[in-house]
């Protein structure tokens, strides 16, 4: 009666006969209250109803900001595929996601969180260098003077100098994982494995357009950087303007650029 149905079977059967490996990234716009969530069951119905339909992940961004969301997202992602495929292929796979989702969030973490906390650690030092006279004899101690000395060293590099943070963010995010592999590598071989699935994996995020502008940046962040995993569609419903605004860093145009992109 609302003449959604030709539509919504008509993007089920877009998904359902998609046979490239590259992934794809479908948008569905449309005014908050017009009935994208209606739509969007009635696409994955139609999809269910096909014997090879692609396995579907519906990933709520709502709970998550900062470094947890692309955290949730892997970890869901490597829960999901364990459900979907008990063989050994997929318990590799899902390994290497959750292994892949620590690397990315330590790495974030270090890069910004360190140079944040230079003040703090000069701030500290400043307030023991005041301190009593008994603390400042037993902080006098020989390793505890070198320590300091390397303490200052690190605080002053990493406020100078973000790419001392990320290379520091780098080689935790290694120890984290494999000390023989780095993150570029753990994601080529996550593709590799991704690419021999039979089924493609569907990304379903809704609701996009309630998010805060910033949770709403760092989703498509997510979904730019890991967009060229293999065999992985999304399926994103949102109010494009409310996006394209989130997305603009210095216009319009630059907004929806990127979204384009």
């Amino acid at each position: 009666r609302l003449g959604r149905a030709s539509f919504a079977n008509g993007l089920a059967s877009a998904i359902a006969t998609w046979r490239e490996r590259d992934s794809i990234v479908v948008g569905v716009y449309g005014p908050w209250g017009v009935g994208k969530t209606s739509l969007k069951n009635l696409v994955l119905e139609q999809l269910r109803l096909d014997k090879d339909h692609p396995d579907v992940l519906e990933f709520n961004p709502w709970p998550y900001d900062d470094d947890a969301l692309p955290r949730a997202f892997f970890t869901r992602l490597s829960g999901s595929i364990r459900r979907w495929d008990t063989g050994k292929a997929a318990r590799k796979l899902a390994a290497w996601l959750r292994s892949y989702s620590a690397a990315v969030t330590v790495g974030e973490k270090v890069t910004r969180g360190l140079p944040a906390a230079v003040p703090a650690v000069l701030g500290l030092l400043g307030l023991v260098g005041l301190g009593s006279s008994a603390l400042t004899g037993f902080l006098a101690l020989p390793f505890l003077t070198t320590a300091s000395a390397l303490l200052i060293l690190i605080a002053g590099a990493l406020a100078t100098s973000r790419a001392f943070s990320e290379a520091l963010a780098d080689m935790i995010s290694r120890a984290r994982v494999d000390p023989d592999i780095d993150v570029s590598e753990l994601k080529e071989r996550i593709a590799e494995k991704l690419k021999k699935r039979k089924r493609p994996v569907l990304v379903v995020m809704d609701d996009i357009d309630r998010l805060e502008t910033a949770d709403i940046r760092r989703l498509f962040t997510l979904v730019k950087t890991n967009g060229d995993f293999p065999n992985v569609i999304y399926l994103l419903l949102f109010q494009r303007d409310i996006v394209v605004r989130a997305l603009a860093k210095d216009d319009a145009q630059s907004g929806r650029s990127y979204l384009e992109k």
